[in-house]
């Protein structure tokens, strides 16, 4: 078997301060790996900024003081022959954070917590714990699932619950 470990990993890209460890272990058929990464703090409309503007040019106008936290996690095995991978756990986490676009006369909040997932047969599940926002006297709330994301037929759930002042 032969072994790869990489402790206290630390790396700037753009706006981004990147941290992590991990391992990975190969035989002959099977590759064991374990490996965390996370991003702390980092300032959304900075890196919408750097990052979103080439997709949607609008994002420019977008102003926030959000701090946004991003972990994910690799654990398991990639067995080639079984098509089996490594289950990903992955969340985004922004606290309740004031937002405004340019040319919007109000301000508004908003807050998030999503987490995404795979089993070892590639799926992907999202689970929406947290995604709440208030503009101009509207407030809503949600949250949701949506499972085997990828395929042609996911399965998707939503609660949603809407509040509005008229003043």
């Amino acid at each position: 078997l032969n072994e790869i470990s990489l402790r206290d990993l630390i790396a700037s890209v753009g706006t981004l301060d990147i941290q992590g460890e991990g391992d990975a272990v190969m035989g002959r058929d099977s590759t064991y790996l374990r490996a965390e990464l996370s991003i702390h703090d980092c300032p959304v409309q900075q890196s919408l900024h750097s990052y979103g503007t080439g997709i949607l040019p609008e994002l420019i106008n977008l102003k926030t003081n959000a701090r946004a936290d991003l972990t994910a996690m690799v654990d398991g095995w990639y067995i080639p022959a079984k098509q089996s991978l490594p289950q990903l756990i992955a969340e985004l986490v922004i606290p309740e954070t004031t937002i405004r676009y340019e040319g919007f006369e109000h301000s508004g909040k908003i807050a998030t917590d999503i987490e995404a997932t795979t089993d070892q047969y590639g799926k992907l599940a999202i689970d929406v714990q947290q995604l709440q926002g208030e503009l101009a006297g509207l407030r809503l709330q949600a949250s949701g699932f949506a499972e085997d994301v990828l395929s042609s037929d996911p399965l998707i759930g939503i609660d949603l619950s809407a509040k509005a002042s008229l003043d």
